[in-house]
């Protein structure tokens, strides 16, 4: 896991990219971007301290829907995937609980 300074306006996913990190930010925010009915790029969702950015496409190989881009200069922790095959390895009762959580999001996902 790498700490990681992420400056306003980086994107750090696009829509369609497999997430193969996941991050979480410390301190900061970044903003899910979608396409409006008129073609522009709005903001619909932020995240701020303790916030997760990719985690269903990360947890399920999924691609991601939307975009995600830093809207206020970000510290954030960057899980790789060997960093989250580790802490599995290490705590399968966590994992068990991590996946059943990530089933629930991508079912509601899909619902909406």
């Amino acid at each position: 896991m790498t700490e990681v300074e992420l400056m306003s306006g980086v994107r750090v996913f696009e829509a369609g990219d497999i997430a193969q990190e996941l991050w979480v930010i410390r301190t900061g925010k970044a903003a899910l971007m979608v396409f409006d009915s008129a073609g522009y790029e709005q903001p619909v969702h932020s995240f701020t301290d303790g916030g997760l950015l990719g985690a269903s496409s990360f947890f399920t190989g999924l691609p991601m829907h939307w975009s995600i881009k830093i809207s206020a200069a970000t510290t954030a922790l960057k899980l790789t995937e060997s960093d989250r095959d580790a802490l599995f390895t290490a705590f399968p009762e966590e994992a068990s609980r991590i996946a059943d959580e990530i089933s629930q999001m991508v079912a509601e996902l899909r619902r909406n």
